[in-house]
C-alpha cells in the first residue's frame, strides 16, 4: 500500500494549479501534489498534480470567468473532497493566484477544510501585474482580506516583485521569471527536510515554526554561482529590486534561513550565510537554519528567508518574546544614521561592498 504523504501541495485556480504541478515536477514526482481548478481543461494539461475539478453545473468546466461568490459557493459543494485531500497530511502548501475568480474563491474553502483538520498550513498567494489593470489589484485586494486568520502562515507575492530585476524581460520571460521564483522557493522548502544537508527541519519542526510565525510573511530569494557567490547572494539578498530585504527587514520578528548548495557547499559559508541575514535583520532576531545539498545545485547557492512579522516561541506568553520586541521597538520608526554618505545601520560588508570569503 502507498504510504501518505507527509506533505502535499494545493494548487487552486489557473495560476496556483501551474505553479504546484512545477513544484511537483522539481522534486521528481515525491512530493504529492493537488490541482483544483473550474476550468477542466486547464487541469487535464497537467502531468504531475492529481486534478479536483469542481464547478461543472455552474461553469460548465471552462473557468470561473472571475465570479469569485460562483467559484466559492461550487467549491463550498465540493468541500468534503477538500477534506479527503487533507487527509493524513501534516505539512500543506496552498497556492493561489488572485484577482480572478477561482483562487480566490476556493482558496477559504480548502483553508477552512485544514482548519477543521488540524492541518497547519503555509498559503502562498499572488497578486497580479500592475498592467493587469485597476480592477484585478483591487479585486486581489479584496480577497486577500476575505481570508481572514484562515491559513497558518501567508506569504503575499507581487507579480511585479517576482520580476523587478528584470526590467527588459519579454511578457513570457516575465511570466516564466515569476513562475520560476515560487517554485524554487517552494521546492527548496521541501528538500529541506527531504535531502541530506549540514542542518535540516523536520516535518514537526517546520509545523513548530509556522504555528510560532503565525500570520503575514515577507519572503526574500538571492541566487548566485562561481568564485564570489557567497558575496553576489549576500548582497543580492538584501539589495535586489522586489525580492530583497532592504525594506522589509525592519518589521521581523523571527526568521527561516534554507540554504541551498550542491557537494562544493561550505560548512563556513553556511554560518557565514547566518551571519549576514542576523546583520540584516532587528538585533536579537531568532534566525533558525535549514540546510539542503542538493548535486544539481554544484557551484551554485541559494537562499531563501521567510520573515515572520509576528513570533511566539512556544510557552511564550508575550506573543513573540521580550528579547524580539525590544528589538523590534529599538529598529522601528528611526531615522538611519548617516555618516560620510553611508548608511552605518546597514551591515558594513553590504554597505561597503565586501567581498567575504568563505575560505
Amino acid at each position: 500500500m502507498e504510504a501518505t504523504p507527509v506533505y502535499r501541495v494545493f494548487g487552486v485556480g489557473g495560476v496556483g494549479c501551474r505553479i504546484a504541478d512545477a513544484v511537483v515536477e522539481r522534486t521528481g514526482g515525491r512530493l504529492a501534489g493537488v490541482a483544483a481548478d473550474t476550468d477542466f481543461a486547464a487541469l487535464d494539461a497537467l502531468a504531475y498534480c492529481r486534478r479536483l475539478a469542481f464547478g461543472r453545473k455552474r461553469f460548465g468546466g471552462l473557468g470561473s470567468a472571475g465570479d469569485v461568490s460562483a467559484a466559492r459557493m461550487s467549491a463550498e459543494e465540493e468541500r468534503a473532497s477538500f477534506s479527503r485531500e487533507l487527509e493524513g497530511t501534516s505539512v500543506a502548501v496552498a497556492v493561489a493566484g488572485l484577482g480572478g475568480g477561482t483562487g480566490a474563491g476556493a482558496l477559504p474553502v480548502l483553508l477552512k477544510a485544514a482548519e477543521e483538520r488540524g492541518v497547519p498550513v503555509l498559503v502562498v498567494v499572488l497578486s497580479p501585474f500592475a498592467m493587469q489593470g485597476a480592477d484585478r489589484v483591487r479585486a486581489a485586494s479584496t480577497a486577500l482580506r476575505s481570508l481572514g486568520d484562515l491559513g497558518t502562515a501567508r506569504v503575499l507575492l507581487s507579480c511585479d516583485d517576482l520580476v523587478a530585476g528584470a526590467p527588459g524581460a519579454s511578457l513570457q520571460e516575465a511570466l516564466d521569471r515569476a513562475t520560476e521564483v515560487v517554485v524554487a522557493a517552494l521546492s527548496l522548502l521541501w528538500k529541506m527536510s527531504e535531502l541530506r544537508g549540514y542542518v535540516n527541519l523536520g516535518p514537526a519542526d517546520v509545523v513548530q515554526i509556522l504555528r510560532a510565525g503565525r500570520g503575514a510573511v515577507d519572503f526574500g530569494r538571492a541566487v548566485a554561482s562561481g568564485p564570489r557567490r557567497f558575496s553576489e547572494a549576500t548582497d543580492a539578498l538584501w539589495n535586489q529590486p522586489g525580492l530583497g530585504l532592504a525594506s522589509k527587514a525592519s518589521g521581523a520578528k523571527a526568521a527561516l534561513l534554507c540554504v541551498l548548495g550542491g557537494p562544493d557547499l561550505r560548512l563556513q559559508e553556511v554560518g557565514d550565510a547566518v551571519t549576514a541575514v542576523s546583520a540584516m535583520l532587528p538585533f536579537g532576531t531568532p534566525v533558525r537554519l535549514s540546510t539542503v545539498v542538493d548535486p544539481a545545485a554544484a557551484g551554485r547557492l541559494e537562499l531563501v528567508v521567510l520573515l515572520f512579522r509576528r513570533w511566539a516561541e512556544p510557552g511564550a506568553e508575550d506573543g513573540g518574546g521580550a528579547a524580539a520586541s525590544a528589538a523590534s521597538a529599538r529598529f522601528a520608526d528611526t531615522a538611519a544614521t548617516i555618516e560620510d554618505g553611508e548608511d552605518l545601520d546597514q551591515p558594513t560588508f553590504i554597505r561597503r561592498r565586501l567581498h567575504v570569503e568563505s575560505d
